[in-house]
């Protein structure tokens, strides 16, 4: 005879907080332990070969996973567009342990769509993953753990609401009059444009003073500087680089040549330019610059 569904076990996992106490989830705990192991390598190349122009990093894992205070231990910038800390493989891997680990009933069609959407909209981030399963996880409780597709939409809406909570977080409240510029170099940089950093502190100037208006003091660049660095610190841009490896050692690249700029969660990007179509009027088109 089946089981019955867990719904207690749907409702206390549905109100956890924190992911690193997820029990399907390993959360930033085994994240920092990888990016530990990763810095002890590069740094192990620094020794044997050199530093690459003086100016290699030590790169590894996704915005938001708190790798910051590790980092600075060896004097390196953090930012991986390779490695958003999950493939969508193990996104999937993730939520069908939580359905077992509940028994989660439905039809084998449902559980699978199901399985499915939690995967696939969480970009394999793990923040996106974990919002995903406690809206699952409530989604399921109320309907009595059965899978349907109504529960389905009310958990992806659910999971989208989070997420653009925790998008809405990463900006700073001391840039709300800055979201404009925000959205313009997203827009830019969102285009793979390959912009050196010199580009992008002039096109943020530009876009600043923009936002600022004519009766503003107009920013300088060393304003404009520290605008980009704080964007790349809270993890709406990062750095874009061209990746140093070897076959017989997967995993272990080490970047060497910066090719500009990326947005390192692609469903923020839209967001953000969502944003601004709402707050500002119509969405500048993407890469369209400031103006002169």
């Amino acid at each position: 005879m089946t089981e019955a569904p867990d719904i207690g076990g749907l409702r206390e996992f549905s109100a956890l907080d924190d992911r690193d106490l997820s029990p399907f989830f390993a959360g930033r705990s085994e994240e920092l332990e990888k990016l530990a192991s990763r810095c002890q390598d590069v740094l192990k190349i620094w020794r044997e070969r050199g530093r690459v122009g003086g100016r290699a990093m030590a790169v590894v894992g996704c915005p938001g996973m708190g790798k910051t205070s590790l980092l600075d231990r060896f004097e390196s910038l953090c930012n991986d567009a390779d490695d958003p800390a999950s493939s969508a493989g193990e996104a999937g891997e993730a939520v069908e342990r939580m359905f077992e680990h509940f028994r989660v009933g439905g039809s084998a069609g449902d559980l699978d769509r199901w399985k499915r959407a939690i995967a696939e909209d969480s970009q394999g981030f793990p923040q996106h993953l974990h919002v995903g399963m406690k809206a699952a996880a409530e989604a399921l409780a109320a309907s009595g753990g059965e899978a349907t597709p109504e529960g389905l939409a009310t958990a992806s809406a659910a999971a989208e609401i989070a997420r653009q909570a925790y998008y809405r977080g990463r900006i700073r409240p001391e840039f709300d009059d800055r979201r404009r510029a925000i959205a313009g170099l997203v827009g830019d940089v969102a285009r793979n444009e390959p912009l050196p950093p010199e580009a992008l502190y002039e096109r943020a100037r530009r876009y600043l003073a923009d936002a600022a208006g004519a009766e503003e003091t107009p920013p300088t660049k060393e304003i404009a500087k520290r605008f980009v660095e704080d964007l790349i610190h809270d993890g709406v841009i990062q750095r874009k680089y061209e990746w140093y490896g070897s076959q017989a050692r997967p995993g272990r690249e080490v970047p060497i040549l910066s090719l500009g700029y990326e947005v390192p969660i692609p469903s923020m990007a839209a967001w953000i330019l969502g944003e601004y179509a709402r707050c500002f009027g119509p969405e500048p088109e993407a890469g369209s610059g400031p103006s002169m």
